[in-house]
């Protein structure tokens, strides 16, 4: 299988291990420059300054052979355009909607979510509210508003038409819920049906790194999979609250959760 690698990944630690963890296992991989909110594709070397970005070649690979993808969200998409084989785990199942339904909404943190487009919601009662898009799609981080302000940054979005490659606007889906108090966040990693590692990732207001997961998180995060998996490998979202443990979200394995833990048991499971 051929590995497509994203190039502007290179500060971070994970990035290094992964790479390394392609040559070690003799893994066919090239890597790229994919410019963003388009399809194209560019070699790692190309610059700016003195070549095209229309006139610059793809680089060279056979298209039908089996293919991964590590990257963001452009890479990952261009892979489901070119129908690349396996090509990336992302699919419907990231959808809010169905993952908060997958796992059940007992054991979601944000199940009295309302889910519509940007330009047309209904906003909840509440003085603080969160709000993310519905997809997998990175067109915004997830925040916390308060009611006045989140009014008036859907109106101000709302405006906005919808365009090729354009990833915030009017017809967004996103959900809105009320703001939960949260004592701390893990990330754990799922890989054919087992949870293979993890991290607590923020305690608190305190964003920190972790390996040594709480085995009740252990435990719940397997109760979650047993109950419903969105792909063969994904990432769980598990927050501590007042009431219990609960799922935060459910994403795939793209650069920004998978760049926070890359340790040996996930490359172990997932590179083969």
């Amino acid at each position: 299988m051929l590995w497509i690698v994203q190039n502007n990944l290179y500060n971070e630690t994970g990035y290094v291990r992964f790479l390394d963890a392609l040559v070690r296992f003799n893994c066919d991989h090239i890597i790229v420059k994919p410019v963003p909110f388009t399809s194209i594709i560019l070699p790692a070397d190309f610059d700016s300054m003195t070549q095209d970005v229309e006139t610059t070649p793809e680089p060279s690979f056979d298209p039908d052979q089996k293919i991964m993808v590590m990257g963001a969200t452009t890479l990952t998409r261009i892979a489901q355009e070119r129908g690349w084989t396996p090509g990336t785990y992302l699919n419907d199942n990231f959808d809010f909607s169905v993952w908060r339904d997958g796992f059940g909404k007992r054991y979601v943190l944000n199940s009295d979510a309302t889910v519509g487009s940007v330009c047309d919601i209904e906003i909840p009662k509440g003085n603080f509210l969160f709000t993310r898009p519905v997809l997998d799609s990175k067109s915004f981080t997830g925040t916390v508003f308060s009611a006045y302000d989140l009014g008036n940054w859907l109106q101000s979005i709302s405006v906005m038409d919808e365009e090729e490659f354009t990833p915030l606007h009017k017809n967004t889906e996103i959900m809105i819920s009320s703001a939960k108090t949260i004592y701390a966040e893990y990330r754990m990693f799922v890989v054919n049906g087992r949870v293979v590692t993890g991290s607590l990732y923020k305690s608190g207001n305190t964003v920190r790194a972790d390996e040594n997961v709480d085995q009740d998180v252990i435990d719940f995060t397997k109760k979650m999979v047993k109950r419903w998996s969105p792909a063969t490998a994904f990432v769980i979202d598990i927050a501590r609250t007042p009431n219990g443990l609960k799922v935060i979200k459910s994403t795939t394995l793209t650069q920004q959760v998978f760049m926070l833990l890359m340790c040996r048991r996930l490359l172990r499971h997932w590179i083969a």
